[in-house]
């Protein structure tokens, strides 16, 4: 996967899980930080969100990310503190979990563990 595509799954899966004010998250492999107002900025588009408060525990949804730069899709479902996908511009799957302020992902495509930070704010959602 490319780097803005999993900052945009560790983004959306934090918030989808932590239903908190996240409003950015920070990729510590890329040392950048991705917000709302970047994915809107970048045209990235969700379908499938829940409106209103998020994910019970319990709950198993799947959703559709669109990156509009180049159409690029990402397929991603979200299970408790768990997540999983698949990326079909790079072919390639990838899982991770949320745990405290901490979104960990792992891609299998670059066979390789990446960890982003959950900033908190004011709700966007």
């Amino acid at each position: 996967m490319k780097p803005l595509a999993r900052a945009c799954v560790a983004y959306i899966a934090g918030r989808l899980i932590c239903g908190t004010g996240v409003c950015s998250v920070f990729d510590c492999s890329q040392e950048t930080e991705l917000s709302q107002t970047n994915l809107d900025e970048g045209g990235v588009k969700i379908s499938g969100l829940p409106s209103g408060r998020f994910l019970p525990a319990s709950s198993s949804l799947n959703y559709k990310i669109r990156l509009n730069e180049r159409g690029q899709n990402i397929d991603l479902s979200v299970k408790g503190d768990f997540f999983k996908g698949f990326d079909h511009e790079s072919s390639c799957f990838f899982a991770g979990k949320v745990s405290g302020k901490k979104v960990y992902l792992y891609d299998y495509g670059e066979l390789a563990h990446f960890q982003f930070r959950i900033m908190e704010g004011a709700k966007v959602f």
